[in-house]
């Protein structure tokens, strides 16, 4: 490769070359987990007693501070082995010992050891369930305020929580989670006050429900708009409670939590109207009595079919100009994550910030009672929605989306030859970023990892692994461009083309301290195929001349280089 540098006032003249659940882990901290015990609403009946000798109190201390039992680490089930055994007589298991209704810590460990051997049956390693709150005893009812941790998770990650449901049997506890059998049975058994009524209304759908009505009066035919991540483009996040988990069942089955960090952008998944929000709560934490305070913000993306947007940090809808009864686009910014509301994690109060995402749509037909759906994000594979995956999103904002759509428009309406130019322009263009950077003082090839790609390693290592350069300018404290390019010399690529030369006149306007020169040069850039991207492989400045500034415009030329034949003449004086 040969360099030749000619200097003289500015204009260098080179020759190079020729040519990416919910909750997070429980603190290291004890858990202290708060017994929420009331007064039984009634003394039971004789046939309402468990049936066992040990009387249920008819109360328990206002609170009792439980250190309980940590949940032990999990692993993936292995797949049972059939093998021959040997006959043998048979054993009978140990009759466990009967729970004591008084002692809360017998409820607690009882309840822990449940969830461990659930989580042991179906979670993944290191994830766990643990236990946050207790009410109850009443009636012989038990809620355990329960969530769900993954040490993969970041700090301050969490998810929504949920519970399970205690039931004194025979001196035993019988155990409920969202997802068994029965369980909606059980809550509607529950004595009233031991569980807030907002979350009898999530956990069973024939409830009476507070939330409003479509505005529209029928559930239209039209075919619901593509679904983005709810976040914008390029950021990643995982999945902290999955569809059809312990905290998405039932009616909410298809939900979704996302692992947003507090005040991380919201984007809309999809346009729509605004039917209702709320964003003006700052409270949160670890147990049910919490889900009253969520802030949220529900959107309607076609008749009936809506989008709501859980846990949002406070005042982050009205911090960005959101009203009811707005038409939303996809992509738009329509609040930021938070914690508030029925959150679980290692944060104040027992909170894990998160999103938790839900397509509802009506329950059989019926416009009331809602039902969750499928959330089918345009960045989902066959395969997911999986844990443990960082997804990308690619939701775009709106002034992106106009932006990309433009482009879409202008590339249909290119000829076939202006197609065939375009990876030699996109790399032309990746090139004249690198070569700038190359020429200002503070850059490095860190603030141009992407555009070096169109330039190959002989070029990148003639314009920065140079240690001294005695013959070398000085390096511009900014350069810009001056107007627009222009190709003299363009041929069309065939597909058999591994080089290429373009001759392209171009100004820039350089300032070094307060002294500002313009640089009009005619340059050969010379380009080579490797596999299947156009890169610049050298370049060769051939002639043209350096004015000073006057009056913010090029004024007197100072400095000239082959002029003769050059496509680029100065002017007349005073034709600036």
């Amino acid at each position: 490769m040969v360099v030749v540098a000619l200097i003289g006032f500015g204009l260098v003249m080179v020759f190079v070359g020729n040519g990416g659940t919910k909750s997070t882990t429980p603190p290291s901290k004890v858990h202290v987990l708060t017994a929420t015990v009331g007064q039984p609403t009634a003394e039971p009946t004789k046939s309402e007693q468990p049936a066992t000798e040990t009387p249920v109190p008819t109360a328990w201390p206002e609170e009792i501070t439980i250190t309980p039992v940590e949940p032990t680490e999990t692993s993936t089930p292995k797949p049972a082995v059939a093998t021959k055994t040997p006959t043998a007589e048979p054993t009978l298991e140990p009759t466990k010992p009967p729970i004591n209704p008084s002692d809360p810590a017998s409820l607690v460990n009882a309840a822990q050891e449940f969830l461990d051997e659930r989580g042991a049956a179906t979670l993944l390693a290191d994830q766990a369930y643990w236990l946050a709150h207790v009410d109850g005893p009443t009636q012989g009812w038990v809620v355990f305020t329960t969530a769900f941790s993954d040490k993969a998770w970041p700090e301050g990650i969490g998810s929504g929580g949920f519970v399970t449901i205690g039931h004194l049997e025979g001196g035993q506890l019988a155990f409920r989670l969202p997802s068994d059998d029965g369980f909606i049975d059980w809550v509607r058994q529950l004595p009233s006050g031991l569980l807030p009524e907002s979350l009898r209304e999530w956990y069973d759908p024939t409830a009476e429900s507070s939330l409003e009505e479509s505005s529209l009066s029928a559930l239209d035919s039209t075919q619901p708009p593509p679904l983005y991540l709810p976040y914008p483009a390029g950021a990643k996040y995982q999945i902290t409670a999955l569809p059809g988990s312990e905290n998405h069942s039932g009616s909410h089955q298809y939900a979704i939590d996302f692992g947003l960090p507090e005040g991380a952008p919201i984007a809309a998944s999809a346009g729509g109207k605004v039917l209702s929000f709320k964003d003006d709560s700052n409270t949160g934490g670890c147990d049910g009595s919490y889900d009253q305070y969520a802030n949220y913000i529900m959107i309607e993306i076609t008749p009936g079919d809506d989008i709501l947007y859980l846990h949002l940090q406070q005042g982050s809808v009205t911090a960005n100009k959101i009203q009811v009864g707005q038409v939303i686009e996809a992509g738009q910014i329509i609040g930021a994550a938070g914690s508030t509301g029925f959150t679980c994690g290692n944060g104040p109060n027992g909170r894990g910030a998160h999103l938790h995402i839900e397509r509802s749509v009506p329950y059989n037909n019926l416009k009331r009672i809602k039902n969750s759906a499928p959330l089918n994000f345009v960045e989902f594979g066959p395969a997911d929605p999986r844990a443990r995956v960082d997804y990308v999103s690619q939701n775009l904002s709106p002034e992106q989306r106009r932006a990309a759509e433009e482009e879409k428009r202008r590339q249909e309406q290119l000829t076939a030859e202006e197609k065939a130019k375009q990876p030699i322009l996109t790399a032309f263009e990746n090139f004249n970023k690198v070569y700038w950077c190359s020429r200002v003082k503070g850059c490095s090839e860190a603030d141009i990892t992407e555009e070096l790609k169109y330039v190959t390693e002989k070029l990148r290592a003639s314009l920065f692994d140079i240690i001294f350069c005695f013959f070398c300018p000085s390096k511009d404290d900014k350069l810009e461009s001056y107007g627009e390019a222009e190709y003299i010399s363009f041929p069309v690529p065939t597909p058999e083309d591994t080089n290429l030369e373009i001759r392209v006149k171009s100004a820039s306007r350089a300032t070094v301290g307060e002294e500002v020169t313009y640089h009009f040069t005619v340059t050969n850039v010379f380009f080579v195929k490797e596999g299947d991207r156009w890169k610049v492989d050298g370049f060769e400045i051939t002639c043209g001349y350096v004015t000073n500034e006057i009056d913010g415009k090029p004024g007197e030329v100072i400095y000239t280089e082959n002029l003769e034949g050059c496509e680029w003449q100065p002017p007349s004086s005073g034709s600036w």
